[in-house]
């Protein structure tokens, strides 16, 4: 009888960069685009589940989602406030909700559940590509982020330059009508054709994970990244001395989490060049 080829998954959990028996790159990506992929799923169901209730409890206690954008607000934090307190075991002034919001608890408690075990296989995954080593030592990216970058974006050798993984991740102007400009801002203002947005591949959910670990830079980083954000803000400020803080921040944290991107790509594919010699 023929052996069965080993998956990745059959491989030894406490296994990294260093110790692991060589792998097939392209499969450990594979296998951590498939899993990143389902704790995704696991992840929108809580959130599901969590809106869901949050949204139950706003018209129990007098708000309705038809109301201005003013008492909409005031509803979600009054929902989240009883939601808080009901958690905590403490008096509402609203028990007759509490039931609901206990047994809703449980259903999003479950997938949140998988959902860490996902990402906790997925960190051991990334801990055998050859790179993790360096993403170790940068302060502030972390396995974690690694681990769903590579989950959007697989295996970065694919890639023929940094701006193309940049594009992939949502961190590439898109040019349409003579205007290069942010998918953010594209979508805020209008002007992109259902067909110019297909091209373009963009993806929320990747700019989402792109910002996640841009924010992680921002408060842990105090080396490169961090001096990155500095400059780019302050030359942002510079040129553009009426704009808002928000403004420049925005822009700040893009030119960061760029120069991350950038640099992974280079380390990633030093390595690739290293194991083909």
């Amino acid at each position: 009888m023929a052996k069965r080829k080993k998956r990745v998954g059959d491989l030894p959990r406490d296994t990294d960069a260093t110790t692991a028996a060589p792998l097939d790159i392209p499969d450990i990506c594979l296998e951590i685009r498939q899993l990143h992929a389902t704790r995704e799923k696991y992840i929108a169901a809580a959130i599901r589940i969590e809106n869901t209730r949050a949204g139950l409890v706003r018209d129990s206690i007098g708000y309705k989602s038809t109301q201005d954008e003013g008492e909409r607000e005031k509803g979600k934090k009054a929902a989240a406030s009883v939601i808080s307190a009901v958690l905590a075991k403490k008096k509402t002034g609203y028990d007759f909700l509490a039931p609901l919001i206990l047994q809703m608890e449980d259903g999003i408690a479950a997938p949140r559940k998988i959902a860490d075990e996902h990402g906790k296989q997925l960190v051991r995954l990334v801990k055998q590509l050859p790179v993790s080593v360096w993403v170790a030592g940068v302060r502030g990216f972390g396995l974690m982020n690694f681990a769903r970058i590579i989950g959007e974006a697989g295996d970065l050798s694919l890639y023929a330059n940094p701006g193309k993984l940049w594009k992939r991740l949502g961190l590439a102007p898109i040019e349409s009508k003579g205007k290069n400009q942010m998918p953010s801002t594209w979508r805020l203002k209008g002007g992109l054709t259902a067909e110019e947005w297909t091209l373009a591949g963009y993806s929320p959910r990747r700019r989402g994970i792109s910002f996640v670990a841009s924010e992680c830079l921002l408060k842990l980083n105090k080396g490169e990244y961090r001096k990155r954000y500095d400059e780019a803000k302050a030359t942002f400020k510079e040129k553009h001395p009426d704009c808002k803080d928000i403004h420049a921040h925005k822009h700040a944290m893009l030119c960061m989490v760029k120069r991350l991107i950038l640099n992974l790509w280079v380390e990633w594919n030093s390595h690739m060049k290293k194991l083909a010699a």
